[in-house]
Parts: structure tokens; sequence; C-alpha cells
């Protein structure tokens, strides 16, 4: 049985009152809603099962907890904010950014679970752990506030590791952002192999430069990327991937530009008045 002190007490009492309409979550100062997450879930029951209109308390929630200074705090809160709100039935799809979000730390937490299992796995078989050396050296100096790992497809000889960096804090900002492709192996220093540019829109992803290291040229690396840019955006929701090929980069590599996007099934138009070529991919075919 729960021992019951007198802050649980405090809290029930006051789960009780807003459930009843007495009072309303933001009657409280800000530090006792940040106390308890029921208070929040208590107000959008009582909104929801009355009939009135949760969305717009919602949305007030949202952007007060995304003010918590306590990074931790914050997350946690939204995260336990989201899984109540899919539990009972209240749609989070008109906040897309905040949607994306947990949708992306979900996925985060996946992933962090699936490579604890790998690395116990490897620790049984290899005690020198030497990849997973490497990978948690790689992740303590790139990894910042603004730049995350996205994915990490791990091979016998190398693992390939893909980041996304976006231009502006991504709690609600996902309009701009950088997609690196860096390739580790044993006892070397990661290789930037290429990166693209990219602007979300609706329902479309917007390329802007699409860069390989000049190096790594006809090694496949553009490839890989491009692979990976499609499963982003439709993990995103995206039907389209668009960009334009420019009159420079139609002047300089014309044919290999070309035989790229069309390999990788965009359709390219004729050239405009400007010289400009616009592609498109459909990620629904």
């Amino acid at each position: 049985m729960r021992k019951l002190d007198s802050y649980s007490l405090l809290a029930d009492t006051i789960c009780r009152l807003l459930l009843s309409g007495r009072i309303s979550v933001f009657d409280l100062t800000q530090l006792a809603r940040y106390y308890d997450s029921r208070f929040y879930f208590c107000e959008l029951t009582r909104i929801k099962c009355s009939g009135g209109n949760y969305e717009e308390t919602l949305k007030r929630i949202l952007f007060e907890l995304t003010e918590i200074n306590d990074i931790l705090k914050k997350e946690i809160m939204l995260s336990q904010l989201f899984k109540y709100c899919e539990a009972n039935g209240m749609s989070l799809r008109n906040f897309n950014p905040f949607y994306c979000r947990q949708r992306e730390l979900e996925y985060y937490k996946s992933e962090i679970l699936k490579l604890t299992e790998k690395l116990l796995e490897q620790e049984a078989k290899d005690s020198s752990m030497q990849l997973s050396d490497g990978f948690a050296a790689f992740l303590s100096e790139y990894l910042n506030q603004h730049t995350h790992v996205m994915a990490f497809h791990k091979y016998e000889s190398h693992t390939d590791i893909f980041m996304v960096k976006y231009k502006d804090n991504p709690i609600w900002n996902y309009m701009a952002s950088e997609i690196y492709f860096y390739r580790l192996t044993n006892n070397q220093n990661p290789l930037h192999c290429a990166h693209v540019n990219i602007k979300e829109e609706a329902l479309t992803v917007r390329i802007g430069d699409f860069i390989v290291n000049s190096y790594d040229i006809n090694r496949g690396y553009g490839s890989i990327l491009m692979d990976y840019l499609k499963e982003f955006s439709e993990a995103r929701g995206k039907v389209n991937i668009t960009g334009s090929l420019s009159p420079f980069d139609l002047s300089t590599h014309k044919e290999r530009l070309l035989h790229f996007y069309k390999k990788h099934d965009f359709i390219i138009s004729k050239p405009n008045d400007k010289g400009w070529c616009s592609i498109q991919c459909n990620l629904k075919k």
C-alpha cells in the first residue's frame, strides 16, 4: 500500500478539486503546477468529459512546459503528457512540431535500449569493445543541444551514423536543418562522408545543398545518405522530396547529377528560362 504523506494528500486533494471543476490548473502557482503532472491531466480530463475544447488548454500547457529551465524535468513532463493524451484519445496531430518531437524522443529511447542490448551482447563476446568505445567517444565529441543522432547502422567493419543538426532550437522549429553522414571504423577518426541541407514543409522535404566530400565521390556515400533522407522524410510524414539543380551544377557535372537523381527515382524537369531544373521524388509510390 502506498504510504500517504502530507504532500501526497495535498496532491490528491488538488486533483479532486480540479476534476470537480471547483478550481482550474491555472489557478495554481506555476511551481505547484510543475510539482505533479496529474494536475494537468485532471484539467484536460475534466474539459474533455464536459465536451469543452481541450485543444486550447493543451496548447497552453505545451507552451508552458517548454519554458521549464530544467531540461530533464521538461522532457519527463512532456513525455508523460504525450503518453497520457495518446492513452485517452486526445489527438496531438494539430500540434505537429510537438507530436514529431515526442515521436523522436520515443525513437531515441528505443534506439538506446537496442544499443544497450547490443553492447551487452558484444561485451560477452569481446571484452575490448573497441567499436563501442569509439562510438561513445564520437557521441561525446559531436552531440550538443542542436545535434541529435537519428540512426546508426552497424556493420562488421564499421558503423554508419546519421546526425541531424537543427538551425534553431528543435523543441518547436523543424524548418531548417542539416543531416550529416559519418562513417566510424575501428581505431580511426570519424570520416565525414556527406551532408545535405533541408527545409521541412507540411508534406515536403526540400533539398538545399547535397554535398559529398570530393575525395569520397564514387564510393556510394551519396546514395547511402539519399536512402537515409528518404527514410527520415517518411518517418516525418512527408510525401515528397523536392529540390532544384542550378545552371552552375548542370554546367559542371550535369551527367553525374542526372544519373544520381534518376537512380533514386527523382523526376527531373526541363530547364526553365533561367536554366534551373526542378527535381521531385514521390515517397508514396
